[in-house]
């Protein structure tokens, strides 16, 4: 049967001028799983990767250090929404990223002054009470997500094929909570439980996907617990 394993991309940079780039942490998260999905033997045939630069960089050292050839494809619609659009419609001032940026990091803990402040920024998207201040509303990026889904199911489903999506939090929980039927609410919660190079799998049958294990990531356990990261 054919399976799929989401994957969230390797911690991004934080803080940094350029978040959509791994951070040393995240090129080592990336490589301690692909060398967990070696020791499993997991036969892998098609790594699909959003569009996004933390995506790719992901599915480099993954698959590098699994050293095992496979096709690659590019699919955008597994790219994460856009959190600057989220912000801004939110706080307008913060349309300039710099200014974000400088102001988390004065904060005295920059990362729960940012989740604070994403919480209600993305609950504002997610009410469609304002989906005119949006280039892609919540139900827009719920609908693309579960397009992706749509196409690699129909790839997959006949020729028992695994594979390896590099994506990101969002469409990860967005593609639980249609499977599980979850509320908004439980799949914003459920997006800021993923961590980072956490793996979501499926099973894929010709007509249904089954979810199978949510958000695996024991191997940031023990004396590799120091990778373990959700931001």
């Amino acid at each position: 049967m054919a399976a799929i394993y989401l994957i969230r991309h390797g911690q991004a940079s934080f803080g940094e001028p350029d978040y959509d780039q791994l951070s040393v942490r995240g090129i080592k998260q990336s490589q301690m799983l692909g060398e967990a999905l070696s020791r499993a033997g997991i036969q892998v045939e098609l790594a699909v990767c959003g569009g996004l630069k933390r995506h790719g960089q992901t599915a480099e050292h993954v698959l590098g250090a699994m050293r095992t050839p496979v096709q690659r494809l590019i699919d955008t619609d597994w790219n994460e929404y856009d959190h600057q659009r989220v912000f801004s419609a939110y706080r307008p001032e913060y349309a300039d990223q710099e200014l974000l940026r400088q102001d988390m990091m004065s904060m005295p803990d920059p990362h729960r002054a940012f989740q604070s402040l994403f919480k209600r920024a993305a609950s504002r998207w997610m009410s469609g009470q304002h989906d005119v201040d949006y280039q892609e509303s919540w139900s827009a990026f719920r609908g693309r997500c579960a397009a992706a889904l749509r196409t690699l199911q129909d790839r997959i489903s006949e020729t028992g094929e695994t594979a390896l999506v590099f994506t990101s939090g969002g469409p990860i929980a967005a593609v639980v909570k249609n499977l599980l039927d979850l509320t908004d609410i439980r799949c914003a919660e459920l997006s800021w439980t993923l961590v980072n190079c956490g793996m979501t799998k499926l099973v894929v049958g010709n007509r249904n996907v089954r979810l199978a294990a949510l958000n695996e990531h024991t191997y940031f356990e023990g004396d590799q617990a120091g990778l373990l990261t959700y931001r």
